[in-house]
């Protein structure tokens, strides 16, 4: 998702990625509860950077909202860049490190569908990858 330069406000070039994020929770009722992160490179003050994060993933949380998923399954938290995924050395690292990410936190077993029956109990391909190396558990720096 792309952001006005160190600020909250989303660009239209990000409707297209958060438009797919409604439509597969929409077909997905089942995924009762997704977080929303926020993060930046390590570039700047580490509590403006902090408040930023949190203020992008209250952004994009606020979008899916708007377009009719439910507050009760999206959460947003920032990490500032307490949890990067490249270097900061780099200027591709930096653009690495400032993204907005959606961890699936909890999935219903089953749950009913709006349609009526029962709904599956996977959607693939929701979080993001993780990086070669890196085991499914590792969080990064804490």
């Amino acid at each position: 998702m792309l952001f006005a330069r160190a600020r909250d406000v989303l660009l239209p070039q990000s409707r297209a990625v958060l438009d797919a994020a409604v439509s597969v929770l929409e077909k997905h009722p089942e995924l009762s509860l997704v977080r929303i992160e926020g993060h930046t490179d390590g570039h700047g003050k580490t509590d403006y950077n902090l408040g930023l994060s949190k203020r992008r993933a209250k952004a994009v949380r606020l979008y899916l909202m708007k377009h009719g998923i439910g507050a009760d399954r999206l959460e947003s938290e920032g990490f500032g860049s307490s949890r990067p995924i490249a270097s900061n050395g780099s200027a591709e690292g930096r653009a690495r490190n400032r993204r907005v990410e959606m961890l699936i936190v909890r999935r219903e077993s089953s749950r009913p569908s709006p349609r009526g029956g029962r709904v599956a109990p996977a959607a693939e391909g929701f979080s993001r990858p993780r990086p070669a190396g890196r085991p499914p558990d590792d969080r990064g720096p804490r």
